[in-house]
């Protein structure tokens, strides 16, 4: 659930299950205290995706999970949906539990990611350089991180040389990390490798680099990198080389 494999396939060992249990539970360490804003939960595509719903999001410093304040009431996953983000309005805690409250429960989560600041980049205009097969370069910012082309939530660009994507965030902020979902249905290695742009150009390659060039690794299709503070209002990502295509399924910007 930590790994950062958020595909919702069972059959891509990426979820963990419990046994028919009462009142089942599952946490997260991390490590110390930490405030959190919001929570999103990956749950399983088709297969008794419906045994997750009800369930209650617990922080704080205990691990007993149920001892711990509750992050809002019971949440639960609208039926065609695979992910569900809970805002948790700056709790603090060490451990995020998820419960399942009731009798002969089976949780079972595909991926569980706790954030400490929000995504400042939902809902920005975002660009590229052309687009293939409907992924419109909208669906990079649209908050919908489902890695599977069809439910609609990934942009495509055609095979072009060194083919761009840009966020405009508005204005000029100081950048720490920039979130990048792949597809995971089929291609992943397409978009490896990558740079990434920040800097109040609106021409991606005029910005400067932040880092080199990075590459998501193999069975995983997210990634988180570090920026240090980079500061621009647009958030640029592509790919060197010739007969590339990008296809990016969610970018997010802390």
């Amino acid at each position: 659930a930590v790994d950062g494999n958020r595909s919702p396939e069972w059959r891509h060992k990426s979820c963990t299950a419990t046994a028919n249990e009462n009142d089942p539970w599952w946490y997260v360490d991390l490590g110390y205290a930490v405030t959190v804003d919001h929570v999103a939960i990956v749950n399983r595509r088709y297969f008794q995706s419906g045994r997750i719903t009800p369930l209650d999001v617990h922080i704080g410093d205990s691990t007993d999970v149920a001892s711990n304040p509750r992050c809002g009431g019971h949440h639960r996953f609208a039926p065609e949906l695979t992910e569900l983000v809970i805002g948790c309005s700056g709790m603090r805690g060490r451990y995020v539990g998820i419960r399942l409250q009731g009798k002969k429960r089976v949780l079972a989560l595909c991926e569980v990611e706790v954030y400490a600041a929000p995504n400042i980049a939902l809902g920005k205009p975002t660009v590229q350089v052309d687009v293939a097969h409907y992924g419109v370069a909208n669906r990079a910012t649209d908050g919908c991180r489902d890695p599977n082309y069809g439910q609609h939530c990934c942009t495509q660009t055609p095979a072009l040389t060194y083919p761009w994507l840009q966020v405009d965030l508005g204005n000029q902020v100081s950048v720490q990390w920039v979130v990048i979902i792949n597809r995971a249905d089929c291609c992943r290695g397409r978009l490896n490798p990558f740079t990434i742009h920040i800097g109040n150009d609106a021409s991606v390659d005029r910005n400067p680099l932040c880092g080199g060039h990075h590459t998501i690794p193999a069975g995983k299709n997210k990634d988180a990198i570090n920026c240090n503070g980079l500061r621009g209002r647009y958030v640029g990502i592509q790919l060197p080389g010739r007969g590339r295509v990008l296809t990016v399924c969610e970018v997010e910007v802390y």
